[in-house]
């Protein structure tokens, strides 16, 4: 550890020992030991110059980038026999093919309503054939005629339906059958297949297991800390763009004697991220002061008579003091310094070792 005197201080190499969260705010802990004369370690100084910075402390944990639960299920609506599956890993969309029961399709359509009955005209009105107006003006089956999206099942209604069937090779019909059409309130994506191909099975079986395209990012950080609204940064470990999100649940657990907190994350915005279940590094911004002055930890010198200063240099080739005052301390090795003397453009020597 290399010492250097000047008068009434002494730069030390200092090692931040640890960082308290208190009622008054942080509190750091830095130690140094005490001169012992001469080193011959080799220690050089650069020179930085103050401007203004974020300073902040992080909790970094494993993590996986899954998906959202979807609120449905992919069941049958009657028996037969298991003639398509789609492959685990595929996205469907509004109008693709969930699965073929006896070589038909049950196709994919948009909405929040269960399927529940067969529609034709006459029905009483509902949400439900609202919800498949509204999907077959959205796929272009209304012939150029916006149907109304009134929950009356009309003529209009009926020509978009044959029209519906028979682009998806069903026998026309002016009237939706129950089973051809299940409701998801957005793609699914295909994480699993509960039966085989050619298996036979009954009415209301499960035959995949699917959940909504809408990625979400979960991990067990091995203390406490994190809150709901903190910001974090992804890392894949495949390789890619960072990417960026926000805490939006946290919920602790203890076992053993030790506590974990399970989270989850939201991506901002609409990243591009490999399909899949992948694993990545989360780093959670647990505090953050935002446009502060600061310097590394070992550019602070440290005062015989208490406190700390930054070592300032000369228009002579030489250097002063400048006593400052230490604030919040961050992940990244930064100290937050203040004082009189303390501002904007001040040029500061940085002990390095090399």
């Amino acid at each position: 550890m290399a010492t250097r005197s000047h008068g009434r201080a002494t730069w030390v190499g200092l090692t931040l020992l640890g960082v308290t969260v208190a009622a008054s705010g942080w509190l750091v802990t830095l130690s140094h030991p005490a001169s012992s004369g001469p080193s011959n370690d080799p220690v050089q100084q650069k020179v930085m110059t103050l401007k203004p910075t974020t300073v902040s402390t992080s909790a970094s944990f494993s993590a996986t980038i899954g998906y959202q639960p979807a609120p449905v299920k992919v069941v049958t609506a009657s028996t037969g026999v298991v003639t398509s599956l789609p492959a685990v890993g595929s996205v469907i969309g509004q109008g693709q093919t969930l699965f073929e029961l006896d070589g038909e399709p049950t196709i994919l359509l948009y909405g929040s309503v269960p399927e529940w009955r067969t529609l034709a005209v006459g029905v009483p009105p509902g949400a439900d054939i609202q919800e498949l107006q509204r999907n077959l003006n959205q796929m272009g089956y209304d012939d150029g005629d916006p149907l109304l999206v009134n929950g009356t099942y009309t003529a209009g209604t009926a020509s978009a339906v044959r029209r519906f069937l028979k682009s998806k090779q069903l026998p026309e019909s002016p009237q939706l059958t129950y089973g051809i059409v299940l409701y998801a309130p957005g793609p699914v994506y295909v994480s699993g297949l509960a039966v085989g191909l050619g298996a036979t099975v009954s009415g209301g079986a499960n035959v995949l297991t699917v959940t909504s395209t809408q990625r979400v990012v979960s991990g067990s950080y091995p203390g406490f800390g994190l809150a709901v609204g903190q910001k974090a940064n992804i890392a894949p470990d495949a390789g890619g763009a960072d990417l960026t999100g926000t805490v939006t649940a946290v919920t602790t657990q203890n076992s053993n004697g030790s506590s974990d907190e399970t989270v989850s994350i939201t991506l901002v915005g609409s990243p591009v991220v490999p399909v899949g279940v992948i694993s990545a590094q989360v780093s959670v911004i647990t505090k953050s002061v935002e446009n502060v002055l600061a310097v590394p930890v070992q550019a602070l010198v440290a005062l015989v008579e208490g406190g700390y200063a930054l070592e300032v240099p000369t228009s002579r080739g030489g250097e002063h003091l400048v006593a400052v005052r230490v604030g919040a301390t961050g992940s990244n090795n930064l100290v937050q310094v203040s004082g009189p003397a303390v501002h904007t453009g001040l040029r500061v020597l940085v002990p390095t070792l090399f």
